[in-house]
């Protein structure tokens, strides 16, 4: 069984550009984003990011990686929607948010993403 809270305290987020790294530290700090379903969404996003890069530096596929720190990251048991909003995040400011984006393009991947 993965650590995501180890990793997470250990590792960071890879982003795509120091731009969508400004980006994320402006949500975080942002209004919009105090209430408890949306801190839990990137909760959720960061340790799912973190523990995706984790196991790629395993060896494992990128593909391979997404049920797995899906399912693993979801401390808060958030929802679909919930999953789905932190999916739109990463895909916008992830180093890994392009394969994301088109892993996420085929139905049944997404099902299973939003359903781990």
């Amino acid at each position: 069984m993965l650590d995501v809270e180890t990793i997470d305290q250990m590792s960071s987020i890879a982003y795509s550009c120091s731009s969508a790294k400004n980006s994320w530290s402006a949500l975080i700090e942002c209004e919009y984003f105090s209430d408890s379903s949306s801190e839990e969404i990137m909760n959720f996003a960061r340790r799912f990011a973190k523990t995706v890069q984790f196991l790629m530096a395993t060896g494992k596929d990128f593909s391979e990686c997404i049920v797995e720190a899906a399912q693993a990251s979801n401390l808060e048991k958030i929802g679909a929607n919930q999953k789905f909003r932190a999916l739109e995040l990463l895909i916008a400011i992830w180093k890994y948010g392009d394969q994301l984006s088109i892993w996420s393009e085929k139905p049944a991947n997404l099902y299973e993403f939003l359903t781990a």
